[in-house]
């Protein structure tokens, strides 16, 4: 088996330059997942931070070629921002606090304290963002509620089969996307988390 990161740090191979997309690119001082891919030179980072402030300083940090925007990536429409306690929890999404209960402390680092309408861009919308196939899927309700899942589908999505796998790699339901919302039957899955391919 290869690791990644031997392979892009071999001076005779010569793949091609990975582009990451981070979405909600907040400063922190932990080292991010993708930090060896960068310091390599082999991937070109593009962060969305809506606080400029902060978006200013990650283009300070990283510079070229590496791009940041200042911007909530969204449907292009007005969404509810969903202020925590802790910055970097906060979320186009509302924290699940039954949920995040049940693990150590995780309920503690997301505690809602605020609501505000914040306009959100597309990817699709953005110029300098290329091949973002793919980045309008939304998959809905979670966690699961009468074992349907929602997955809606943007237009100019290429229609094709949709797939869920678990967390080995497992397909564990799949149906054909003939529409731009599907309903995917969850009753005979097992429960955890699933990743989607469509």
């Amino acid at each position: 088996m290869h690791d990644l990161f031997d392979l892009l740090s071999d001076p005779l191979s010569d793949p091609p330059q990975i582009e990451i997309l981070d979405i909600g690119a907040a400063p922190s001082d932990e080292v991010l997942t993708y930090a060896e891919l960068i310091k390599s030179g082999r991937a070109r980072l593009t962060g969305f931070e809506p606080d400029l402030e902060q978006c200013n300083k990650l283009m300070r940090t990283y510079g070229d070629p590496h791009r940041f925007f200042p911007y909530f990536v969204g449907t292009g429409e007005v969404s509810t921002f969903y202020e925590t306690n802790w910055s970097l929890t906060g979320s186009l999404y509302e924290p699940n606090t039954p949920l995040l209960e049940k693990f150590f402390e995780l309920a503690e680092l997301m505690t809602l304290c605020d609501t505000y309408p914040v306009e959100t861009v597309r990817l699709d919308d953005i110029e300098e963002i290329e091949d973002v196939e793919g980045n309008g899927v939304l998959v809905y309700p979670n966690p699961l509620s009468d074992n349907i899942l929602n997955i809606s589908l943007k237009e100019s999505m290429t229609r094709g089969s949709v797939s869920l796998y678990n967390p080995q790699g497992r397909m564990i339901n799949a149906i054909n996307a003939e529409s731009d919302l599907v309903l995917m039957d969850m009753a005979g899955c097992p429960p955890g988390n699933v990743f989607f391919e469509g």
